[in-house]
């Protein structure tokens, strides 16, 4: 049953503007950016093949690039579940193109 689930996109929702904790995601905790370990989690788990943060924050997002995850930020464009929307559904036309242009080359 594990095949069935073998292409598992990790969409983290990572706001810069947290209005109770300001700058939360980008706040040290034992040495490392708070957002550290969402990411890391998210690359420790063995379904997940491809991690995407969504942002508005470019701090945020270059703390994921160091780390390797693809982000995409939408500043000041969508919020919050409408920018974690954008980000699947770009990801889903992508793998779709990708399996559409491996079925036609056969």
């Amino acid at each position: 049953m594990a095949e069935k689930y073998n292409n598992i996109l990790a969409v983290i929702p990572a706001r810069g503007g947290s209005k109770r904790i300001p700058g939360k995601n980008v706040r040290m905790f034992s040495g490392k950016p708070l957002i550290y370990y969402t990411i890391r989690f998210a690359q420790l788990q063995k379904r997940i093949n491809k991690i995407v943060i969504s942002t508005d924050d470019y701090e945020i997002k270059d703390i994921a690039e160091k780390l390797g995850v693809e982000r995409m930020t939408f500043a000041g464009v969508l919020a919050g579940m409408k920018r974690n929307k954008e980000v699947s559904n770009n990801f889903l036309k992508t793998d779709i193109l990708k399996t559409s242009k491996k079925v036609s080359s056969k």
